[in-house]
């Protein structure tokens, strides 16, 4: 008996040892990562180097990371974008299109196959919002018909109202008048055409909201505006 409880005894101060030695090393590795972090250019080649041992390991990587291993003069550098992006949905948006869809008589925009997300996590700097759909070779493989999301990131929640109509007037006017699946360029989706809109649907909106009855006001330029 007594050398069973010895032979425990010794078991779990072998077993603390061995913790605590793992402990010691995983400190250790914490704090070379955070003196690693202040450096940029070394924070990516340790990025690089564990996604290039995930890789030649055969491990899986979440198909949401979007990472790419690039080679450069026997470098290997990650290209991580959107690592961690988050979509929500965001019917007070899906509303203020209705609104202004119905206002401008968009009446190729599809309402029921066309919908509103936000985004957070996003890498890019400059973008605002975005319009994806689901194109012709994926509606024949799915056998559905065209469907459009709008996107929009975080930098359009700190505008201001009046810009926040232009961007959501600047993605309805990318979806054609065949709701097909494609877009409209920007050869006809400019700040022009996009200031024309947006003032035809303030005039509007005023209209509808100071009276009764509702009464379309068009300038001579919004009346050349076609869809």
């Amino acid at each position: 008996m007594k050398k069973i409880v010895c032979l425990a005894l010794i078991l779990s101060i072998i077993s603390l040892i061995i913790t605590l030695i793992f402990a010691f090393n995983l400190y250790k590795e914490n704090k070379k990562l955070k003196e690693d972090v202040l450096s940029h250019e070394a924070l990516v080649n340790d990025l690089a180097r564990i996604a290039y041992k995930l890789l030649v390991g055969n491990l899986k990587i979440n198909s949401e990371s979007n990472m790419e291993i690039l080679q450069n003069n026997n470098d290997f550098k990650l290209q991580i974008t959107d690592l961690l992006m988050r979509y929500e949905p965001a019917p007070d948006l899906k509303r203020r299109l209705i609104e202004i869809v119905q206002l401008l008589n968009m009446n190729h925009i599809k309402l029921d196959r066309i919908e509103c997300l936000r985004s957070f996590g996003s890498s890019s700097k400059r973008t605002i919002a975005r319009c994806h759909t689901l194109g012709k070779l994926m509606q024949k493989a799915m056998q559905t018909k065209s469907f459009y999301a709008i996107e929009f990131l975080e930098r359009f929640d700190k505008m201001n109202k009046i810009e926040q109509d232009k961007v959501i007037i600047h993605e309805l006017m990318h979806v054609p008048k065949t709701f097909g699946g494609g877009f409209r360029q920007h050869d006809f989706v400019c700040e022009k055409n996009i200031n024309i809109l947006h003032e035809k649907f303030a005039n509007l909106k005023k209209e509808r909201f100071s009276e009764n009855v509702y009464l379309p006001i068009a300038s001579p330029l919004t009346r050349q505006l076609k869809f």
